[in-house]
């Protein structure tokens, strides 16, 4: 199987995109709820490792004056998961009860498989606690 070159974003595309999260962050439509998903399947292997800290940087200012983004039953969750797939501060290994080892992130005590949600961003690819043998922080 040839592995598919991912090309950085240019200047341009990174703008649009960063502007987009700044405006839709916080925003309750359904279309700034499915928007960080969206954002993680076109972008995310396009992002360099600094454009990745800048998102991650102003979720959590964000983050830091509220309790949620947006409404907190519908948008909530799609944007924590998205700041948990960026803010690589949390990422780590678990091992699993079937032996193999992923890395994951947690979202409000829910732990997420990382490269999962990376590859199918629409689906909440969840690790039940009892499927963890060891790591979990």
């Amino acid at each position: 199987m040839k592995s598919k070159k991912i090309k950085p974003l240019s200047d341009f595309e990174w703008t649009l995109c960063w502007m987009a999260i700044r405006y839709a962050m916080g925003r309750r439509t359904i279309a700034s709820a499915m928007l960080p998903s969206t954002i993680i399947r076109e972008y995310y292997h396009s992002f360099s490792e600094l454009q990745k800290k800048k998102i991650s940087r102003d979720l959590l200012d964000y983050l830091s004056d509220r309790e949620h983004f947006g409404d907190k039953n519908i948008d909530d969750t799609h944007w924590k998961r998205f700041l948990g797939i960026l803010n690589t501060d949390g990422h780590y290994k678990v091992d699993l009860i079937d032996g193999s080892e992923i890395t994951v992130f947690k979202v409000d005590d829910v732990i997420y498989s990382l490269d999962k949600s990376i590859d199918s961003p629409f689906h909440n690819w969840y690790i039940p606690a009892e499927n963890v043998k060891r790591g979990e922080k």
